[in-house]
């Protein structure tokens, strides 16, 4: 399964359903990431930013795995800006 999620500095949108990026959009300049999800052999779940070359998280369940993907978006940004690398933003 595949999620959108979109990081504004004050807020996240995490939808499955097209019509709501329309109008989250609209309100937030926002930074789109891809989720692609993906249950590994052992079970667990891998969640990969798909936007963010090797941003990835492992979880027990599938949520857990998008909500450490979720968190890690940011920090990654926020280190790569920190340490003045370059950070896509479309």
């Amino acid at each position: 399964p595949t999620s959108t999620i979109y990081l504004a500095w004050n807020s996240i949108l995490v939808t499955r359903h097209p019509a709501d990026v329309g109008r989250y959009a609209q309100k937030e300049r926002a930074m789109k990431f891809t989720i692609e999800t993906e249950r590994e052999e052992d079970g667990r779940w891998i969640a990969e930013l798909l936007e963010i070359p090797g941003a990835l998280a492992y979880g027990g369940t599938l949520e857990e795995a998008i909500a450490k993907a979720q968190a890690l978006g940011p920090c990654v940004i926020a280190d790569r800006l920190e340490h003045g690398e370059e950070v896509n933003t479309s």
